[in-house]
């Protein structure tokens, strides 16, 4: 995913992390209607969706970036896997609901995050939980109690 200033620091538009906050609830949610930080919209025409074979799973191109730099695909398992180079399709969510919670999650985050440092989201989070916004709130409680050291881990590209 994206980086989340003050959280999940990225030196270029998306990285592999090997880390990411729980979701207690997730829910399926109409992507198109979230901020995408990255312009990253959902594929609603026919025409500009991809599927594919792997295996014996079926993966259908659900959500893309605007430039198709990474595109998510929903799998017939119930999964959403990605992909970056149209050859290799990665585990990204257990579940399209886990994938939709964690872009509003992040989405919302990203544009909190850019307006603050680490101290102030801890004040944040303390408005969000005000606001009943808990699982935002938890969100950025599970980066806050991160050294720097584990907010900076990455994956390497394969």
């Amino acid at each position: 995913m994206f980086g989340i200033p003050s959280c999940r620091p990225s030196s270029s538009t998306y990285e592999r992390w090997d880390y990411a906050p729980p979701i207690a609830n997730p829910v399926e949610r109409d992507l198109s209607e979230v901020r995408s930080p990255t312009g990253c919209y959902m594929i609603k025409n026919i025409d500009q969706m991809h599927t594919l074979e792997i295996g014996s799973t079926v993966l259908q191109s659900y959500y893309s970036d605007s430039q198709e730099c990474v595109v998510w695909y929903t799998g017939s398992d119930g999964r959403v896997y990605y992909t970056y180079d149209r050859e290799t399709y990665h585990l990204c969510a257990y579940s399209k609901a886990e994938f939709d919670t964690r872009v509003v999650l992040e989405s919302d985050l990203w544009f909190i995050g850019r307006q603050t440092s680490v101290k102030g989201l801890e004040a944040k989070a303390n408005t969000l939980r005000k606001k009943d916004m808990i699982q935002l709130s938890l969100y950025v409680e599970y980066f806050i109690t991160m050294t720097e050291d584990e907010r900076n881990k990455k994956l390497e590209w394969d």
